[in-house]
């Protein structure tokens, strides 16, 4: 006898993690790019929120040479007490893929025609079976083992307030103006060196999940909370180091010389509570953080 299990995996939101424009010298006169190079990749995570919700979250890129390139996060949720395991081996996986790509086609000419880039791309070239079959031997391979480890359940909270608000969002303004935008950075050559230690996936999910923290609670898991911590890390080694005058454009963002001060010295407590095997809380109208003690980990 066999048991049979519906899930459906809805659509709840699509987000251009980055858009770059490459060049248009190559585009001929009928709008045409000469040499119609382009390249497609994925990678995707999950999380598992309260009351047995998953969010599976795939990330679609394009790249066209001398165009522009754009990666898009498509994140689709369903309600299921078991593991996901289950859902990355339903025929439906196939259809997620398909609705992921489609929408990262349509930003990325959305985007091109936003920026009066006379380009459009007409398919994206991704093997969607095999984006599949990755998925289901990646989790299989290296997160299965840790289901029902301290790496899937929750870990690192944070409540909304004024310490919190700079301890979730400012690492990754400091980040992605060294990794993904600035013209002073090299992100060709940084990215790459960023997703050795923290995947790129990852970084995407712990930043989207902290940039909540104006209306909610900020939960992640004890996997992203270790990576959360690496990106605290870069971010406050980057503002005490010898390029810290490049971050003098983000005061237009909030940074300003006091706002930075404040995050370098809560930031800094943070991370030596953190990794000298101590929980710390802030318990106050500024709002609070906790961490499970590393040493129980």
């Amino acid at each position: 006898m066999s048991t049979h299990i519906h899930l459906e995996l809805k659509t709840i939101s699509s987000a251009y993690m980055w858009f770059r424009v490459l060049s248009d010298q190559k585009i001929n006169a009928q709008g045409n790019n000469v040499d119609n190079k382009s390249r497609t990749t994925f990678n995707y995570d999950f999380e598992r929120r309260p009351n047995n919700v998953w969010h599976l979250h795939i990330d679609i890129s394009i790249h066209v040479v001398h165009i522009a390139e754009i990666k898009v996060r498509v994140t689709f949720e369903t309600v299921y007490e078991g593991s996901i395991e289950v859902i990355l081996n339903m025929e439906l996986m196939q259809e997620v893929c398909t609705v992921a790509c489609n929408h990262c086609l349509n930003g990325f000419n959305e985007q091109c025609e936003a920026h009066g880039i006379s380009y459009r791309h007409e398919k994206v070239d991704l093997n969607i079976v095999g984006a599949v079959a990755y998925m289901k031997l990646h989790y299989t391979t290296d997160l299965k083992p840790l289901e029902n480890t301290w790496y899937a359940k929750e870990s690192a909270k944070f409540t909304p307030g004024t310490k919190t608000n700079f301890l979730c969002k400012i690492p990754f303004m400091v980040m992605d103006e060294v990794f993904f935008y600035a013209k002073g950075f090299d992100y060709q050559h940084n990215a790459p060196i960023l997703f050795k230690h923290v995947p790129e996936p990852y970084y995407y999910t712990v930043k989207m999940r902290c940039s909540t923290i104006d209306t909610e609670d900020v939960t992640l898991s004890g996997r992203h909370s270790v990576f959360y911590l690496l990106c605290l890390d870069c971010a406050l080694q980057l503002l005490v180091g010898d390029h810290d005058y490049r971050f003098d454009r983000l005061v237009d963002q909030g940074l300003t010389p006091e706002v930075r001060k404040n995050f370098i010295r809560w930031g800094t407590e943070y991370f030596d509570y953190m990794t000298n095997g101590y929980a710390i809380h802030f318990d106050n109208d500024s709002g609070r953080s906790s961490w499970p003690c590393i040493a129980d980990l």
